[in-house]
């Protein structure tokens, strides 16, 4: 990876004389979009060159600007993207540069709109704590419990900009489809409640051959704490990890189990 020059860090608050500063938000974008952050980074003010082995890409090393503790690291799922507003670009917003202060003009104000999206997606991925599972065996209960998540994964991906649909009772191995604006793929959803605050779900052999299937269409919504304060996690499946990955990055553990009816 080359060098795109030096950062003018002195914009953020550093010396002349300094070759990196602390404490700095920075915000990935990607077509307008934003993807991803870091917190609390720190930036230098030009091209860190390196040979640490989780650098190294195809015959080099890819070098940096920026490092963050990865517990103030993150990156959005595509799923959630459209949630976030768009860069401005034109007069007062992003321009040609792929570096964009956002210290004039548009940028103020969009700067301080992000600021308020990154709290809230931070308090949502922040309020969930473990207890441990069990079955809900209360049928009423269950049902509501269900009903509770399906609105809630339904009311997620129409936020996003998802037109999304019910096919719940055709017995697809997933619940509903959802389908981006402008877009003709179908995400397929299949939606797990539960009154636990754990992670912790079955997957009936219909539902795990088509989530192996179509691991690239196919998300795992799952909605704790359904009758307190409904928590939803989706899982897609991330090819570079070769795993089931929640959106802040939570890895799912799987395991498959056999069964048998025995008669006479």
């Amino acid at each position: 990876m080359q060098s795109n020059g030096d950062i003018n860090i002195q914009k953020l608050g550093a010396d002349k004389q300094d070759d990196h500063i602390s404490g700095v938000l920075i915000i990935f974008t990607a077509k307008s979009r934003v993807v991803g952050w870091y917190k609390d980074a720190i930036l230098y003010k030009t091209y860190q060159d390196t040979e640490l082995q989780e650098r190294k890409f195809k015959d080099g090393y890819m070098g940096y600007y920026a490092v963050a503790d990865v517990k103030n690291i993150r990156l959005l799922s595509i799923d959630e993207r459209n949630i976030f507003p768009k860069v401005p670009r034109g007069k007062g917003g992003m321009g040609q540069s792929n570096i964009w202060y956002a210290d004039s003009g548009k940028g103020i104000d969009y700067k301080n709109n992000i600021l308020k999206y990154i709290k809230k997606d931070e308090d949502e991925k922040n309020r969930c704590t473990y207890k441990p599972v069990s079955h809900q065996t209360d049928v009423i209960l269950k049902k509501r419990i269900e009903k509770i998540a399906i609105k809630l994964v339904e009311k997620t991906y129409r936020n996003r900009g998802f037109f999304v649909n019910s096919c719940e009772i055709e017995n697809l191995g997933w619940d509903l489809n959802a389908i981006p604006i402008n877009e003709k793929i179908s995400l397929h959803l299949e939606v797990k409640g539960t009154s636990e605050r754990k992670i912790a779900i079955q997957l009936t052999p219909n539902e795990y051959s088509k989530m192996e299937e179509q691991k690239n269409i196919y998300r795992l919504c799952i909605v704790v704490n359904c009758l307190d304060k409904p928590m939803l996690y989706i899982f897609s499946y991330s090819t570079e990890a070769n795993t089931w990955l929640s959106e802040n990055g939570e890895s799912l553990i799987i395991d498959q189990v056999i069964s048998a009816k025995c008669y006479v």
